[in-house]
């Protein structure tokens, strides 16, 4: 179906979004009941169907300028990512997808103004890494194996997504056009640094050296930010 809706749209046919959008859909809801349902699939094929379908989908955008595929593709790879494995999903795995969604999301603006889109996924980011900094500080105080979470991951996915993010929202203000930036670009910079700082001081509040470090780096976000 997405194939033939890429051909389609390369027709320039009326029909073309219809089929895309119904393969996009297709896709997501047989990954997750494949995986889900009839434990058929595995974790990690599942997460790169995910990954080719919403790369598939802004390939489809960006070569013919139209917004729909990429819009639904990222939306749709993004709910399924959390819907797989959901409450216990391999997190890196999870964070990998969402952060693809989410600068699929910022290239989808380009096309269309749906800044919707991207604070539907920067918000469903932020409460996928608390739950995942949740669930690190609850099997330590139970004793429980925290492999299973990906532990040792979470500080550099929390820093990968504080970076990326940070330069997303002053890229979009710095770069030479004279499109007008938008409200979410605007604001990205201060959402990404609040979330992400309230998330690695709750999960590091009893070590007292590294909140020191911490302090230090927030307040040299800030007079970056300031002096930018």
């Amino acid at each position: 179906l997405i194939g033939i809706g890429w051909r389609l749209y390369g027709r320039s046919a009326p029909l073309a979004p219809i089929f895309t959008v119904c393969g996009a859909v297709l896709m997501y809801i047989i990954v997750i009941e494949t995986h889900g349902r009839f434990a058929s699939l595995p974790s990690l094929p599942a997460y790169a169907i995910l990954l080719v379908t919403g790369g598939v989908t802004a390939t489809i955008s960006y070569r013919y300028s139209r917004p729909l595929p990429v819009l639904i593709g990222t939306l749709g790879m993004g709910v399924a990512a959390v819907a797989i494995d959901y409450p216990t999903p391999y997190f890196p795995h999870l964070a990998l997808v969402l952060l693809v969604a989410n600068l699929l999301g910022a290239f989808a603006t380009r096309l269309e103004s749906c800044s919707w889109l991207r604070w539907i996924l920067l918000l469903l980011t932020a409460a996928m890494m608390q739950v995942w900094g949740i669930k690190i500080t609850l099997p330590a105080r139970s004793g429980l194996d925290l492999r299973n979470l990906g532990e040792p991951w979470f500080f550099p996915v929390l820093t990968l997504f504080a970076l990326i993010f940070f330069a997303v929202g002053l890229w979009a203000v710095a770069r030479p056009s004279k499109e007008r930036v938008s409200r979410f670009d605007l604001q990205l910079p201060t959402v990404t640094s609040l979330w992400v700082f309230a998330l690695a001081a709750y999960m590091l509040r009893k070590e007292e050296a590294y909140m020191v470090l911490l302090g230090l780096l927030g307040l040299l976000m800030a007079v970056g930010s300031y002096a930018f």
